[in-house]
């Protein structure tokens, strides 16, 4: 039980006041000072540095630079709501080479409505603009889908495509642990089906590899809003993990049971006393479907996307 794959919410303090979380609500609270994130497992190769809003701690530039020296081989993301375009600019400047996620659920004044804040998609497409200027290279839209924007998938995967950079998406989720209770707000299956099958679609016919296998993802959402069996196994816990700002290590932002604190005890030493955990993890009924959880298992056993892409692509080409 070797982790590659980490989110690690750096801050739970947030400056938007989204639909579909209810991070901004859990207030601020103790956070991991950056050499602190020094004792988190060896071999880590993809972390996401999430919150809240990561750029409203005025160390992330330290805790950035202390994860880039401990995991030099890792690719490094941050996500953010883009609310401080110049701050993050600036932030990012001093980081060096790091990806960046910026938060868009709709366009206009629905994506203000359901973040909350007054200007918020204007703000974000100028950080994503600023970042793209300053030559950030890893860089994209991340959307969450629920029922009030739906509608706003394809405005929202064309502006990424008109700037050529990356566009994810994910349905909304409830999690005691991370977002809060919004299974009332899943899209109706009739309502995003087609959407997603226009997504999946797109994603397809791209010359890049890396949206064929996100068609695989998007083709996943398909059978969880379907209710079908999630059709690769969960390795929360074992190859992937989720931390609190405070340092609380948890199999995934889904799972409410944590399995220690980084500050007590390793995580080999958690992992050692957390078996029957893991077999309830094996028994788990959520079926959630996130690419920060289902992309680990995905490099973990490649096959089965690989083959699916294969099938699907020549699929298309025979039509």
């Amino acid at each position: 039980m070797k982790p590659t794959s980490a989110v690690l919410a750096v801050t739970y303090r947030c400056n938007s006041r989204c639909e579909t979380c209810d991070i901004w609500r859990k207030g601020p609270g103790k956070e991991l000072r950056p050499e602190d994130f020094r004792r988190l497992p060896d071999g880590l190769r993809n972390i996401n540095v999430s919150g809240g809003e990561p750029f409203l701690r005025d160390d992330l530039v330290d805790v950035v630079r202390v994860l880039k020296e401990t995991y030099p081989k890792a690719t490094l993301v941050i996500s953010t709501n883009g609310l401080a375009p110049e701050r993050i600019e600036r932030e990012v400047r001093k980081m060096g080479r790091v990806g960046v996620r910026v938060s868009v659920d709709a366009v206009g004044a629905l994506g203000d409505e359901v973040r909350g804040v007054k200007g918020a998609f204007d703000l974000a497409m100028e950080t994503v603009d600023r970042l793209a200027a300053l030559g950030v290279s890893d860089l994209g839209i991340s959307s969450t889908i629920s029922q009030r924007t739906v509608g706003d998938l394809r405005k929202l995967k064309r502006i990424a495509e008109s700037r050529g950079i990356e566009f994810v998406t994910n349905l909304v989720h409830s999690s005691p642990t991370y977002f809060g209770e919004h299974g009332d707000k899943i899209p109706a299956m009739e309502a995003l089906e087609k959407e997603l099958l226009w997504l999946r679609g797109c994603e397809l016919s791209s010359r890049r590899p890396k949206d064929w296998f996100r068609s695989y993802l998007t083709d996943g959402m398909i059978d969880q809003l379907a209710g079908r069996k999630r059709r690769i196994r969960c390795h929360a816990g074992r190859y992937l993990f989720f931390m609190s700002p405070e340092g609380d290590i948890y199999p995934c932002n889904i799972w409410p049971e944590k399995m220690g604190n980084i500050l007590e005890e390793s995580y080999e030493e958690m992992v050692a006393r957390c078996e029957g955990m893991f077999e309830k993890i094996d028994r788990c009924g959520v079926q959630c479907w996130m690419s920060c959880t289902v992309a680990p298992a995905m490099r973990r056993r490649p096959l089965g996307s690989i083959l699916w892409v294969v099938t699907h692509k020549l699929s298309r080409s025979k039509t």
